[in-house]
């Protein structure tokens, strides 16, 4: 698992420097209200991804890795013709969606910059199937080769368009959406290929990962209202300005997010095969014993490392266009660094398929920071939203590893050589 870990943390340090750097180059060649639009239409990504999250990541990283022979084939391959079927249909109703929702709010966009979203949209969807895949059969090598060609086509379209002069939120949504989909297409074409299913069969196979999906679909819901909404609440706060503001003093800190978000691919898998084995308690907790030191580690070097650079960073990458990004990014750290204790919690317990539970944690947690960022709109300054995170990030954090101390307590009252129960 150290390899697997080590080229997991490779690909997400890549993923996050691309990130970075498409969010550099709007800031640099774009207007303030581009990079507003552009963190806004990016956090609408992951509302949008809460079926696919659930459906074709979480219940497939759950489902894939306890299948073997014929029947592994059969539903790698149905759920792979089904993510293009969903995700397809899915793009246009997004593009739509967007467009309406923006006219509504009487902040119009144009269909061009709504299509452009919906397009980079899919071409996510695709990439995480992907990667997915590799993740559930513990081949963390072709992840980070998918993710370096998507990388390098990124950076050379958004290269193309400084050049070009042609920078702004809709084009490098275009460049994103591009690079993803030349990548991603023609794996999937292929697992979709690999064996022959009538439709009946392709519904049977999504109903059953539907099953496990269901309560994951609510989950990823809840969070994306709890982690995702302090970019809205900034701009009613203060424009797009603010929403720029605190979104550039959140890059700083997102590696952060990234390693965790990876770190959790390779945990999953790991613990769902944990779980059908007779030592599975004492197993478990060291394998999250194991994950909190690595979290807590990472963590806390990461933000020595940032703190100490942050003058330097602010000049170099937002030439002092911000006031304020030391405390802000200060309380980013916090904050993703308590997402790191969850996310290890949140991983083991779904590998023992406690979707159900989990929403519960989440809807509480969400609840809580929404109702409290309403409030944090009283204040004059965007650090009351992270302050809002933080809090419900420690809520979250300890009911998350309450119930993973019970789960293990449960399983080591179980008689010698009875089997483990998910869920």
């Amino acid at each position: 698992m150290i390899r697997a870990t080590a080229l997991s943390v490779v690909d997400q340090a890549m993923l996050s420097a691309v990130n970075f750097a498409l969010a550099l180059v709007l800031i640099r060649y774009a207007t303030p209200e581009e990079y507003g639009l552009y963190t806004q239409l990016i956090g609408l990504q992951a509302l949008f991804s809460v079926l696919h999250a659930g459906l074709f990541v979480s219940a497939f990283l759950a489902t894939l890795p306890r299948l073997t022979g014929d029947a592994r084939i059969a539903y790698r391959s149905a759920m792979s013709r089904a993510e293009i079927l969903v995700t397809l249909g899915s793009m246009v109703l997004v593009a739509g969606a967007t467009w309406l929702a923006a006219s509504w709010l009487h902040h119009p966009l144009s269909f061009a910059v709504s299509a452009a979203s919906a397009g980079a949209l899919l071409s996510l969807w695709w990439r995480e199937f992907v990667r997915a895949h590799h993740f559930a059969e513990l081949a963390p090598g072709r992840v980070l080769r998918v993710d370096t060609f998507y990388s390098v086509l990124a950076i050379a379209g958004v290269g193309v368009l400084v050049g070009a002069n042609a920078v702004n939120a809709t084009n490098v949504l275009w460049c994103i959406g591009l690079a993803g989909a030349l990548v991603t297409l023609a794996p999937i074409l292929q697992r979709a290929r690999e064996h022959a299913h009538e439709p009946a069969a392709v519904r049977a196979q999504v109903a059953a990962s539907w099953k496990a999906a269901r309560w994951e679909v609510a989950t990823s819901l809840v969070t994306w209202a709890h982690a995702q909404t302090f970019v809205f609440f900034a701009a009613a706060q203060g424009g797009l300005r603010g929403a720029a503001q605190i979104s550039a003093a959140r890059l700083l800190a997102m590696p952060l997010s990234l390693v965790w978000a990876s770190y959790a691919n390779v945990l999953r898998p790991s613990a769902s095969r944990l779980f059908d084995r007779p030592d599975a308690r004492r197993e478990l907790a060291r394998l999250a014993r194991r994950s909190v030191l690595f979290v807590l580690g990472f963590a806390g070097a990461y933000s020595l490392l940032l703190l100490a650079a942050r003058s330097t960073l602010d000049r170099l990458f937002f030439g002092d266009r911000f006031e304020g990004l030391g405390f802000l990014t200060a309380l980013w750290l916090v904050h993703f660094s308590l997402t790191g204790l969850t996310t290890i919690a949140a991983s083991v317990l779904r590998s023992g398929l406690e979707f159900r539970t989990i929403f519960g944690i989440h809807a509480v947690c969400a609840c809580s920071a929404v109702a409290c960022s309403f409030a944090g709109l009283a204040f004059a300054t965007p650090a009351a939203f992270i302050i809002v995170l933080i809090g419900a990030e420690m809520l979250l954090a300890s009911l998350l590893w309450r119930r993973l101390r019970a789960r293990l307590r449960d399983i080591a009252s179980l008689p010698p050589g009875t089997a483990v129960s998910h869920g």
